[in-house]
């Protein structure tokens, strides 16, 4: 009998020395423009973590209600945490109306973390193309970016009164993959923007990105899928001129 406590004593220790021997590694709270997530939505998140030292996939112990998570099981060390809320049963998740974020943390020994995890909504890009659909365009080769006439304009629906959005195009080379130049850029209240830009050459096409800002907090971004060879989910449009 004594021989089995000392081996949970060590045991125990050797936990904490792991683990830091505390009760809860991490709590956070979900929230939307400062409000927490549960005042705005019954559905509860899904989580995805991994470790930033080794790259890959981890499963820690956690508990989720009502907008609050607690995580435990993780040895020391930084990660980062994918959390989704498919919000809008209209649509799947990752589609206009449903929240995401990407959140860094660091498990240090002994100590607790305490994390404001704060969501972005999907905006709804209604011009050009519809981003709460699946754009059969859009895939590796030039070819097959969505062709649009100049000027071309570009609408999306307010996420709320107040807000400003940043919008930005880059001229990017399809192979080999790069950035040949930032064409424009700007912020503002407007939900609707007309862009003249030239021409695309065989091998270039544009790449736009738009996020949304409160109160110098962001809180909505831009996300499209498409389906090629492929399915696949991006944080913008990309699109050629005629």
């Amino acid at each position: 009998m004594k021989r089995k406590l000392q081996l949970f004593i060590i045991s125990a220790f050797s936990l904490c020395l792991w683990t830091g021997c505390v009760s809860d590694q991490v709590r956070g709270r979900l929230i939307y423009n400062n409000i927490d997530i549960d005042r705005l939505t019954p559905v509860e998140s899904t989580f995805w973590f991994r470790s930033e030292e080794k790259g890959t996939s981890v499963t820690p112990t956690i508990k989720y209600k009502n907008g609050s998570i607690t995580i435990n099981g993780l040895p020391p060390g930084p990660y980062g945490m994918s959390v989704n809320i498919d919000a809008n049963p209209l649509n799947p998740r990752m589609f206009p109306g449903d929240y995401s974020t990407w959140k860094s943390f660091t498990i240090i020994a002994g100590h607790r973390s305490d994390l404001d995890i704060e969501l972005q909504k999907i905006i709804h890009l209604t011009s050009p193309v519809d981003n709460a659909t699946v754009m059969s365009y859009g895939g590796q080769e030039c070819a097959d970016k969505i062709g649009n006439n100049s000027p071309v304009v570009f609408s999306w629906e307010t996420l709320e009164d107040d807000v400003y959005y940043d919008y930005s195009i880059a001229a990017m080379q399809c192979k080999p993959f790069k950035m040949l130049k930032a064409m424009t850029g700007a912020t503002t209240k407007d939900t609707s923007i007309s862009l003249h830009l030239p021409h695309n050459e065989p091998n270039e096409f544009y790449l736009l990105t738009l996020t949304a800002k409160k109160n110098g907090k962001l809180i909505g971004q831009l996300v499209t899928h498409g389906l090629n060879e492929y399915k696949w989910e991006g944080w913008d449009y990309r699109f050629r001129i005629n």
